[in-house]
């Protein structure tokens, strides 16, 4: 039996480390270190080491953490099946919602999502449910690969951009970092003239999304947006 370290009463787990790992993240830049990290836990580098040999190890874990989370939550919104009696569509809609959600929560952690590291079972699982799903819309084969892709980048390119204006949002000032677009004041001279109606309607979209207090406008605009897709993808 290995001996506890100091002010210790419980030997250290990875869950244990994963958790203080994600939560470092969640703290602010550059907080998610070993050195912060085995402070936080009150033990040496080398014993986090023991477990995660590397950063990557680690951020893969802290990742894998982030998407139990989105499935977790689309386990209670939808019992997390896809049966006979249940909308394919919806499943989907509600796994990219739950995918966004955990990912925005975490955001810090969002970049890493593209790492390859290869899904874990539980993710892998959810993966077979997404493509099951596909095809009792009718999108088998080659048609249900390409529409893996494009729900797939559609929603991790969502996360992807959110991370990135909370990056910009934290290193500049909010003036700065939501400057505003108008579509119409903006138009080149030798641009076709603006529609009366459409480009209002973009204004209004930039603007939800660059207002941080419009969470339940933005997250209607990318449900919106993943259907209009799907209608494509289901036109095959």
């Amino acid at each position: 039996m290995t001996r506890l370290a100091k002010g210790r009463t419980t030997h250290l787990s990875k869950e244990e480390i994963v958790t203080a790992a994600l939560g470092l993240f969640d703290a602010g830049p550059d907080r998610m270190s070993y050195r912060n990290l085995a402070a936080e836990l009150g033990v040496t580098t080398a014993a986090i080491y023991h477990h995660f040999p590397s950063r990557f190890d680690l951020v893969m874990a802290v990742v894998d953490r982030v998407w139990h989370e989105a499935v977790a939550e689309l386990q209670d919104d939808l019992g997390g099946l896809v049966d006979n009696h249940g909308d394919p569509e919806e499943f989907l809609v509600a796994g990219a919602v739950a995918v966004r959600r955990a990912f925005s929560r975490h955001w810090r952690v969002a970049p890493y999502v593209v790492a390859n590291a290869g899904p874990a079972p539980r993710l892998a699982g959810a993966l077979e449910m997404m493509a099951v799903a596909l095809e009792r819309l009718g999108l088998r084969g080659e048609d249900g690969a390409v529409a893996f892709y494009a729900v797939t980048n559609y929603t991790l390119g969502a996360v992807a951009v959110t991370a990135a204006r909370r990056r910009v949002e934290e290193e500049l000032t909010s003036a700065q970092a939501r400057a505003g677009y108008t579509a119409i004041e903006r138009r080149p001279e030798d641009a076709p003239p603006p529609s009366p109606t459409t480009n209002p309607a973009i204004d209004s979209v930039f603007a939800t999304v660059q207002d941080p207090a419009a969470g339940q406008a933005h997250e209607e605009l990318f449900v919106a947006g993943l259907r209009y897709l799907m209608r494509g993808l289901r036109q095959r």
